[in-house]
């Protein structure tokens, strides 16, 4: 049946503007109308200018009384449930002083349980994490991401055109608020791009790596470390600790605050031969569990090389025969000292008989 457009609705309770926007509401009409979202003490309705009729002007805040205007079905223009639309050049009597949004706070699981009781409301839900989303995923018009609490999940769709299109979704956690509307499912549509806050986070992983060996005067790359920064309150400083931390360098001296994602290279860059050890701590309130790197080096003087001659001489002789003598002569053996290691090495012998 056709909607009963006779069907006046005034509603008594003053009602708070929570998103005001324009869409086209037909498919097959390609008319942009006005569209508020209101909002009471437990309930929200849309009020749409569905014939141009407005010329008062409503923004977010705006806390307007004795709502006027004529009922619909809202499914005739994929609303849910009953709509208004204007019937004045005013949506009613507008408060002089706007009032602050306050989105009804709620969890996944209880919204999860009866989406149909947040309908047209503006709904928040905090500490939430994506679910199985790409690295590269992004807020975006059209593009439905599932998000958990911990208690469950609820999907997230942000209405078209919003500053919210195209921003990364953190990696850690986010305060989402947004508009409910679904009557059979938690789906959220934020409003724009402070709907998301991304509470701060700090990601670190470092490359494996080994006892770093060097040249004195050059760079030699140990690791790298990959970060991850969201909302950082303040810069995070890098530094070494330990007796030869001079011998080690970062390509970033700190983690700046702010958001963004960082490559960080470690490298050993020795300004004397011989071993080198120091440590990188990193600590902060962010991190699950603080970063401990212990790194050693060894390093020597391209200039002036390490070298040295073996001369072997063997004793023992035994008579093997006729024109056959055999020596006992060990297969040499060095110990580089400082640079911690046994190696054999090619070498000459003389062979010196006993008596």
């Amino acid at each position: 049946a056709d909607p009963d457009y006779s069907s006046v609705t005034r509603i008594s309770e003053p009602l708070t503007v929570v998103y005001a926007t324009e869409m086209q509401l037909d498919s097959y009409d390609p008319t942009i109308c006005k569209v508020f979202y209101l909002q009471g003490s437990g309930a929200a309705v849309p009020v749409v200018d569905l014939y141009g009729s407005l010329t008062e002007t409503y923004a977010v805040g705006d806390v307007v009384e004795n709502v006027y205007g004529y009922a619909f079905p809202g499914e005739y223009y994929n609303f849910i449930g009953n709509c208004i639309y204007a019937g004045d050049t005013s949506l009613g009597t507008k408060q002089a002083e706007p009032a602050p949004v306050q989105p009804v706070e709620t969890t996944a699981a209880e919204f999860a349980a009866a989406p149909a009781t947040f309908t047209y409301r503006l709904v928040s839900v905090k500490n939430a994490t994506g679910v199985n989303l790409a690295a590269d995923a992004a807020f975006a018009t059209g593009k439905a991401l599932t998000f958990t609490d911990g208690t469950g999940n609820f999907t997230v769709n942000p209405f078209p055109g919003t500053t919210l299109e195209g921003t990364p979704v953190s990696k850690g956690t986010m305060n989402i608020t947004g508009i409910a509307t679904s009557a059979a499912a938690p789906v959220l549509r934020p409003r724009m791009a402070e709907d998301v806050e991304m509470l701060p986070a700090l990601f670190i992983q470092a490359d494996e790596f080994a006892r770093a060996e060097g040249r004195v005067g050059e760079s030699t790359k140990v690791t790298t470390l990959h970060v991850t920064a969201v909302n950082l309150p303040a810069a995070l400083p890098l530094e070494f600790s330990g007796k030869n931390r001079d011998q080690f360098e970062l390509s970033l001296a700190e983690i700046p605050a702010g958001t963004g994602d960082y490559e960080i290279d470690l490298n050993y860059k020795p300004t004397a031969i011989g071993k080198h050890t120091a440590s990188l701590y990193i600590e902060s309130s962010l991190l699950e569990d603080m970063i401990a790197l212990s790194l050693s080096g060894i390093a020597i003087d391209p200039a002036n090389p390490p070298a040295f001659t073996l001369t072997l001489y063997c004793k023992g002789r035994h008579d093997a025969g006729a024109d056959h003598h055999h020596y006992d002569c060990p297969l040499p053996r060095l110990s580089l000292g400082t640079y911690g290691c046994w190696r054999h090495f090619p070498h000459q012998h003389k062979h010196v008989d006993e008596g």
